[in-house]
């Protein structure tokens, strides 16, 4: 996993943010049909591209630039809503 930037982010105004939770994503793509060589190839092929983060580092880093809700939740997704009025 690449390390989170440790530059403090800023916000101002609103950001809605979605991303994906991996072990759950793997699951769903295995009870899919999915073989865990395509779901592998497709990980390392993106693994550069799409960078992930446990939900707390969203949710932590979110609230430290103002408020943040969890806006829609699913098996495989998670999308935030942080707001900064300044």
């Amino acid at each position: 996993m690449i390390e989170p930037n440790p530059r403090p982010p800023v916000l101002k105004g609103l950001a809605v943010l979605t991303t994906d939770i991996i072990l759950l994503y793997y699951d769903m793509k295995c009870a899919n049909g999915v073989s865990e060589a395509e779901i592998k190839r497709k990980r390392e092929k993106i693994a550069e591209i799409l960078v992930t983060y446990p939900s707390t580092w969203y949710i932590d880093t979110l609230n430290s630039l103002g408020s943040v809700d969890i806006i829609n939740a699913n098996t495989t997704f998670f999308t935030f809503r942080a707001v900064n009025p300044a």
